[in-house]
């Protein structure tokens, strides 16, 4: 009885290890959270949760050349001036910094409406050399409590190069 306990131990524990998903310029590593699966496009690292054939949760990691900017003048183009006119019922719940495999990033936790249905989200923006990572997650808000571990959890495993 304790073997088959032990062995199914370690068969949970290997399932749940994943290995980094790299961005298409390598540049950029990401470890999914379990249950999350690979469903990057050109251009974007993106990971998707389904439970019961639904899409609970969606991270993606999206780069653009920062042209000589810094961070903050980024996040007043992107975030702080874009937000409220790209998302209908745009409401800000907190903002704050935090680091992104040592370095600074901003992020913002929001809701907004899409066909009738509420969706929370955060994003996070930060730059290494030239290059701006805006990091994306998104849920709707009935379900994004189940899945915003995993989002920090994810983003904690970013490792860039």
């Amino acid at each position: 009885m304790i073997s088959t306990i032990i062995q199914i131990a370690i068969l949970n524990a290997l399932l749940a290890f994943q290995e980094p998903i790299w961005n298409g310029s390598e540049t950029l590593s990401i470890i999914p959270a379990a249950q999350w699966v690979n469903k990057s496009e050109e251009g974007e690292l993106s990971l998707k949760k389904y439970a019961n054939s639904s899409l609970r949760g969606v991270i993606s990691i999206t780069e653009s050349v920062t042209r000589g900017r810094d961070l903050n003048e980024l996040w007043k183009e992107y975030v702080e001036d874009a937000f409220p006119e790209a998302f209908d019922n745009y409401k800000m719940i907190e903002k704050g910094e935090r680091v992104v495999d040592t370095h600074d990033a901003k992020y913002i936790l929001f809701k907004y409406s899409d066909m009738n249905i509420e969706f929370q989200s955060m994003s996070t923006v930060f730059i290494k050399g030239d290059k701006l990572f805006i990091i994306s997650c998104a849920s709707t808000t009935s379900y994004y409590k189940t899945v915003e571990r995993d989002f920090v959890k994810m983003i904690d495993s970013i490792k860039l190069k």
